[in-house]
């Protein structure tokens, strides 16, 4: 983790020292650019290629991964149209419907026409579910006492608090310069009330 958040830091400094501050808020696609003054038009196209063969694999992860979570969710009797989304594919043993539906989605986010607004969107949302779990280790602790298993954590409670209080500050700076995907982003988080209202909460109640 160490590591992972050391490169981080260094890959955000070369952008700031090669392009500037000023230049990097307002171009798209940076490490293009970044790579192309480093390393010039073949580095250029071999950290494309590195970028892409990334991507690639994280597509690939997803396509086993995202398109079970309505698989399990209509399994589990918490989704819409469970019987529909709960079936395999009779010969792959695939969650073929809940994979159409994923697809669809995704096609819709396209017509946003831009991946920094995409990750904008989702980033946002996970944020604050993000603060929620943090909040949500007090809230355990609290009802269930600090040595339960999964709720012990390190520099209780500094730990955190850090981490609350900069996934505000993550959530208020995203609020005051982009306030348009922001509240989209709650707009489109929202939508899942109705769907645990209507479908969930009454077959749980059950």
């Amino acid at each position: 983790m160490l590591f992972v958040i050391v490169v981080y830091l260094l890959v955000n400094i070369a952008y700031i020292n090669v392009i500037g501050i000023g230049k990097l808020a307002t171009v798209e696609n940076a490490i293009n650019l970044i790579s192309e003054k480093l390393f010039g038009q073949i580095g250029k196209v071999l950290i494309s290629l590195g970028i892409i063969i990334s991507i690639v694999g994280t597509l690939n992860g997803f396509a086993l991964t995202g398109i079970r979570i309505p698989y399990a969710m209509a399994t589990n009797q918490r989704f819409i149209a469970n019987n529909v989304f709960s079936k395999l594919h009779p010969r792959f043993a695939t969650p073929v419907n809940s994979s159409i539906l994923v697809y669809i989605l995704s096609l819709l986010y396209i017509f946003t026409r831009s991946f920094n607004r995409l990750t904008d969107l989702a980033m946002f949302s996970t944020w604050i579910f993000y603060v929620l779990f943090f909040t949500g280790i007090f809230i355990k602790r609290k009802r269930e006492g600090k040595n339960k298993e999964g709720y012990n954590t390190f520099l209780y409670p500094i730990t955190p608090l850090v981490a609350i209080f900069s996934g505000l500050y993550v959530l208020v700076n995203n609020i005051f310069s982009n306030p348009t995907d922001s509240i989209f982003s709650v707009l489109i988080t929202l939508l899942g009330l109705p769907v645990y209202f209507l479908f969930v909460k009454k077959k749980i109640k059950k």
